[in-house]
């Protein structure tokens, strides 16, 4: 794959890149980058044995490299208006030479820094700004938040208004000015409790609809939106051509765009003739797409609820759509999600991501529930960073048949993926037709990933099952646990022990393996949940980590995996799955 453009040859040269960590490719020309971020998308999927046959296309690059970037967030230390320094040690590195802010956003920029330098209580109180160009009838207009330290007391709307006044007497374009709060060295750049102080709540942003049409979305103080305007229409337009060439005809097609934001891709389709259901958990911006709507006479309708729920209740009336898409944050579709969509059963499901690991995880459960990766496309939406989009179309197929890892006349070992059940009909049929044993009986275990034992009929299973047994799983624990110890205690009335070993400290936390003489996957979560060392992912075990994990290394699952079988002479082994693998190589394993 070449991942070349008309610009390969482009290094961008900038004063502030050797201090600087906003574009850390910056140093490598453009068709270098866009290799490495085919690559990333490689290395992603190819932790995952059911999406060996999945070919991307190259990487669509962008146009322009330079002065793209409508959306910004910097970070301000007094008059210093820019990004964290390369160092990684929180220092504000001053950017007023920025090679990638917009020439409206630049000047916005530069204002601000200036009015910093005359006013010691604004350069007090300010720690970040979100600022966001507009692009309206009347041209270029900017939504500007203020981040102010909570702590500090500065008279905020007069400070928000007089740089209005100022904004407009140097012919800076910004409409609206909102302030947020932040609490004292909190780790969050932005704020909390937005308020707008002055100017208009919403602008009417105008975006190229596919097949040549235009559309309106709102556009609101701190909302999402791409940062790269041109790239984000080629790829809305990507998906109708897409959805075309797989027998998709969008006039007329009914589509639900689930984690919609601000209604960018939703609208969009529904301008180019589809019927649209947007669905977003963030009730105003579902009231302000459902206005624009209105306005524009879409055949658009706008839904605050939580995804899982909303997709399962239309699966409850009955309701088939013709094309799902998916466009959620960095931590990627939650499992509830996928398995509502494909309950949906549609003709394609588009997936727009912004993360290659939590999108191959996510396909590996996609693949799973029958529906495969038909064509992934990579868009360069940020250049000069490592980042990438990727717009996939997957369509019904029957998943591959499970692999089988060893056999007897009577006693099949099988490889399960992450996400083979845990629905016991479907899980149980798969596994009778991957052993060839018609009235083959499952001897465990559910919820984990690795092997799976399938006894020929009932009377093998009871044969199988009073044979001495040891399971070896491989987990991740909260904190560091000692070296090495064991557990005897019942659980759920059956008498059990745990003997595990530390193999590895990886972030801070502790990968081990426990063997134990059962296949219940309660025996070794019990066990290291008594020892003060929950496996990571446990619903029972330590909330604020399992949110950590999820968001930072997309673990949406107990990391829990059965390694090793040892059952008499029996014995069969499996492989880290693919989503285990991808959080211990994102935590540093």
């Amino acid at each position: 794959m070449s991942d070349v453009t008309d610009t390969n040859d482009v290094t961008v040269r900038c004063p502030h890149a050797t201090e600087c960590a906003g574009c850390p490719a910056i140093d490598a020309p453009y068709d270098e980058q866009l290799r490495a971020k085919g690559e990333r998308v490689d290395r992603a999927l190819a932790r995952f044995t059911a999406l060996s046959s999945v070919r991307r296309e190259d990487v669509r690059g962008a146009t322009p490299i330079e002065g793209y970037r409508t959306r910004v967030k910097l970070v301000v230390d007094g008059t210093k208006i820019g990004l964290f320094a390369r160092t990684g040690d929180h220092v504000v590195v001053d950017i007023p030479g920025c090679r990638v802010m917009s020439e409206t956003t630049a000047s916005a920029v530069a204002l601000l820094r200036a009015r910093l330098a005359k006013s010691a209580a604004l350069a007090r109180a300010l720690v970040a700004i979100d600022l966001r160009e507009v692009h309206t009838d009347e041209g270029p207009k900017l939504l500007l938040t203020l981040v102010l330290d909570e702590s500090t007391q500065v008279a905020t709307e007069a400070e928000a208004r007089r740089l209005h006044t100022l904004a407009r007497e140097a012919g800076v374009p910004i409409a609206t000015v909102a302030t947020s709060t932040r609490p004292s060295r909190s780790p969050q750049l932005l704020g909390r409790g937005l308020r707008v102080v002055s100017g208009p709540d919403a602008l009417d942003e105008r975006l190229d609809a596919p097949r040549g049409r235009h559309v309106a979305i709102p556009a609101v103080p701190g909302g999402f939106v791409q940062a790269h305007h041109p790239q984000a229409a080629a790829l809305r337009a990507e998906l109708v051509a897409g959805l075309a060439r797989h027998g998709v005809a969008i006039e007329g097609a009914r589509v639900i765009d689930a984690y919609a934001g601000s209604g960018a891709l939703g609208l969009g389709l529904a301008a180019a003739g589809a019927r649209v259901l947007l669905i977003e958990s963030y009730a105003p911006a579902m009231e302000l797409a459902r206005q624009s709507a209105r306005v524009q006479k879409l055949a658009a309708k706008a839904v605050a609820a939580d995804a899982s729920e909303a997709l399962a209740e239309l699966s409850r009336r009955g309701d088939r759509p013709d094309v799902i898409v998916l466009n959620p944050p960095r931590r990627g579709v939650a499992p509830e999600v996928r398995e509502a969509a494909v309950a949906l059963a549609p003709k394609c499901i588009a997936y727009v991501s912004c993360e290659p690991d939590t999108l191959a995880r996510d396909l590996d459960h996609l693949a799973c529930l029958g529906y495969a990766t038909e064509s992934l496309t990579p868009f360069d939406l940020i250049p000069l960073s490592r980042e990438v989009e990727s717009l996939v179309l997957l369509v019904p197929k029957a998943p591959s048949a499970l692999v089988v890892l060893a056999r007897r006349d009577d006693l099949v070992a099988l490889d399960r993926g992450a996400w083979e059940g845990p629905r016991s009909e479907t899980l149980l049929r798969r596994a009778r037709d991957a052993s060839g044993f018609p009235h083959g009986v499952l001897l465990g275990p559910t919820g984990a990933s690795g092997l799976l034992l399938v006894a020929r009929d009932a009377e093998a299973a009871r044969r199988w099952s009073s044979v001495a047994l040891e399971a070896s799983w491989e987990l991740l624990t909260r904190g560091i646990l000692r070296p090495k110890g064991s557990v005897n205690r019942a659980v759920g009335g059956t008498d059990a022990r745990t003997r595990y070993r530390r193999t590895a400290i990886v972030g801070g936390q502790s990968r081990v393996t426990a063997r134990c003489d059962s296949l219940a996957l309660e025996v070794p979560l019990t066990h290291l949940r008594e020892l003060g060392h929950p496996v990571l992912g446990d619903p029972r075990g330590h909330a604020p980590s399992n949110r950590h994990f999820v968001e930072q290394h997309g673990l949406d699952r107990p990391f829990v995996h059965l390694a090793s079988i040892t059952l008499g002479d029996f014995v069969a082994t499996s492989a880290l799955s693919g989503d285990l693998a991808t959080v211990l190589a994102r935590a540093g394993g």
